[in-house]
């Protein structure tokens, strides 16, 4: 599969945030042209055996400006996931994939922790 160094445009916009669980994570990415059958590729361990998938949906999104830009916003969800875990992911299908990336999850409910966030959108 080819990867987004050798297409910039192919997947974009890659992030992660919480779902109302806390042991769920959505991963969310756009793309200017569709790829059917996009998912999230997932381990917690460097091992291709050790691999999950998860099917995207994708919505087509124009927008208002003068040029009718589109692009096609993806969200995956992984449910069930470990606390206090890194987890290794990637987005795409044959056409294409990112990058490995990675997140950690939240420690077990009731552990105290420090909280840093940073939040923005520009999307």
């Amino acid at each position: 599969s080819r990867r987004l160094r050798d297409n910039p445009n192919l997947v974009r916009h890659v992030h992660v945030s919480y779902a109302n669980d806390p042991k769920d994570i959505v991963i969310t990415w756009s793309t200017i042209v569709v790829m059917p059958f996009s998912k999230v590729t997932y381990t917690s361990a460097p091992d291709p055996e050790k691999e999950f998938n998860v099917m995207a949906t994708y919505k087509k999104f124009v927008d208002g400006g003068s040029l009718k830009a589109t692009q096609y916003i993806y969200s995956a969800t992984l449910t069930g996931l470990s606390s206090n875990t890194r987890y290794y992911y990637k987005v795409g299908n044959e056409q294409g994939s990112s990058d490995w990336f990675s997140f950690t999850t939240l420690p077990a409910a009731g552990t105290k922790f420090p909280l840093k966030f940073l939040t923005f959108g520009d999307l």
